[in-house]
């Protein structure tokens, strides 16, 4: 990683449709730009402004099935292109799905580990 990134976790290409989910308003979007452990960045030409908490919730399609993974997010970064959105909350599952999709899209699955180990789950 490079020692100016200012990223926690690794972050991943990854396509797919998301919805976003602040009071009244949702956006919708099939241009999910990348992810991690830690956040997102969703290209969209509407955004939420930064510090807005909303419902992230991410399709995953499968041969067999329609998963979704759910999460509380919050609103970092907010571009004409775009939004950054940094994860607080998700349950179990959500967040066993979204590491095995991290970890099969990196380039070090095993720093994908220590990252879920050491910086999600706080064992050293």
């Amino acid at each position: 990683m490079d020692t100016n990134e200012k990223r926690e976790f690794t972050r991943v290409p990854f396509r797919t449709e998301v919805k976003l989910s602040a009071a009244s308003k949702t956006i919708v979007s099939n241009k999910l730009e990348n992810i991690s452990l830690g956040g997102a960045f969703i290209s969209s030409e509407e955004s939420f402004p930064p510090g807005t908490m909303c419902l992230l919730e991410i399709k995953l399609t499968g041969p067999a099935s329609l998963l979704k993974i759910g999460v509380e997010a919050k609103v970092v970064r907010a571009e004409d292109h775009g939004m950054g959105v940094r994860f607080n909350r998700m349950d179990v599952d959500s967040l066993i799905h979204l590491r095995h999709i991290v970890k099969i899209q990196s380039e070090d699955p095993n720093e994908v580990d220590l990252e879920y180990s050491q910086k999600l789950l706080k064992i050293e």
